[in-house]
């Protein structure tokens, strides 16, 4: 009976608990190195004419006239958008870039999206064109233009910052905080043990995900995973 109130012996929490500070960047890596890395998609259905130059500064760059479809921007982590003149089989509207980015944060959340035209900047397009992470104009030097994809590429290649940014989108979304936990926990997880692509996925769809987000989480990982994240934590994490 005294066995009864005895005070339980305290059982130790074995479960690992990954804080993003586990992560250790490396900040030597040259940006050169993660320019290799971190491809660059402009949709533009004219000249881009600072191309050529940021080509020979070694920035990894596809240009298309336009897309026929938002799952061909999922191999880049940079996009760069025209807003008049594309997205023509995507949208009804001549604000078609408008549309296109719009959708792709819908759809990849972690990209870093660039929107630009040498029109004014339209306020009847402010609703699609909030979902860019920069808005600049044409006609912008390629020092200008250099400076930005270096910023930008150096956003993408931080396993910290890309993580944070989506964080904040699935919370904008109303993730559940414990769905949101663990998905991190994963994340971290994933960097810190250099886990194979197989195990990341496999473990991932362990988690019990509210199905309103497994889309949009499935797109991060796959994205994350195609655009040389692996790659990428090899180089920066220690």
């Amino acid at each position: 009976m005294l066995n009864f109130f005895r005070k339980n012996e305290k059982v130790e929490n074995t479960t690992k608990i990954f804080k993003l500070s586990d992560i250790n960047i490396n900040e030597n890596v040259g940006i050169n190195k993660l320019k290799e890395l971190n491809k660059i998609l402009i949709i533009d259905d004219n000249d881009f004419p600072p191309l050529n130059k940021l080509r020979n500064n070694n920035f990894q760059i596809t240009k298309l006239d336009d897309i026929s479809s938002i799952q061909m921007v999922k191999e880049f982590p940079i996009v760069v958008c025209d807003i008049q003149g594309v997205g023509k089989e995507l949208s009804d509207s001549t604000g078609g870039g408008a549309f296109i980015i719009k959708e792709i944060r819908n759809q990849y959340p972690d990209k870093y999206i660039i929107a630009y035209s040498t029109h004014s900047y339209d306020l009847a397009l402010q609703e699609y064109t909030k979902n860019a992470d920069i808005f600049i104009g044409k006609g912008t030097s390629v020092e200008q233009w250099s400076s930005i994809f270096e910023e930008a590429i150096r956003i993408c290649s931080n396993p910290i910052i890309r993580w944070k940014r989506f964080r904040s989108i699935l919370l904008e979304k109303n993730m559940e905080l414990y769905e949101l936990f663990q998905l991190e926990q994963k994340y971290i997880q994933y960097l810190v043990e250099q886990k194979t692509k197989d195990t990341i996925l496999d473990e991932t769809k362990s988690i019990s995900i509210n199905p309103h987000f497994q889309d949009i989480v499935n797109q991060f990982i796959s994205s994350s995973l195609s655009s040389g994240l692996i790659e990428i934590a090899k180089e920066v994490i220690k």
